[in-house]
Parts: structure tokens; C-alpha cells; sequence
């Protein structure tokens, strides 16, 4: 905690509270941006580290351009929900 590797600390009685509500966080994210930011991951676990900052600001760069981008930012500047497009293997 002291350095930054910690940002929560959950008594056990508060633990599946803080859990449920991380997922619905991520759950309320963009389902493309977050395929691309796990498969990013996956990617970079086998490159040298310059080579794996590389790849990420590359992804990242694709993603703001992306259409859940637009929405994103769109729905934040309207105050509401965003509406992602869901790929068509999803639905």
C-alpha cells in the first residue's frame, strides 16, 4: 500500500459487497475495448519490455479511434450511459 501496488483493502465482511461491484464496473465497460485490452495483454506477456510499451501505445492509439470510443466520450458529454455496439458473436 505504501508504494502503490495496493488501491483497496476490504474487511472480510465487505469483501463480496467490493467484489460485486468492481465486476459491474468492468461490466459496464465497452465490450470491444475491454477484448482488446486482454488480448493486448496476452500478446505482451511473451515481448521484451520496450518492444511490449510499443504494442501497447499502438493498441491504445487504435482503440481512441474505435467506435465505443466515440460513444464513450459522447455519452460522458451527454450524461448518460454509454450504448456499445455488441459484435455479432456476442449477441
Amino acid at each position: 500500500a505504501e508504494i502503490g501496488l495496493i488501491n483497496d483493502i476490504a474487511p472480510a465482511g465487505e469483501l463480496d459487497r467490493r467484489v460485486d461491484a468492481l465486476v459491474a464496473k468492468l461490466a459496464a465497460g465497452s465490450p470491444s475495448a475491454i477484448r482488446r485490452g486482454k488480448q493486448a495483454i496476452f500478446a505482451m506477456e511473451v515481448m521484451a519490455f520496450n518492444e511490449a510499451i510499443a504494442f501497447a501505445e499502438a493498441q491504445i492509439a487504435l482503440a481512441s479511434r474505435a467506435p465505443d470510443a466515440e460513444e464513450g466520450l459522447k455519452a460522458f458529454n451527454e450524461k448518460r450511459k454509454p450504448r456499445w455496439a455488441v459484435a455479432a458473436e456476442e449477441e
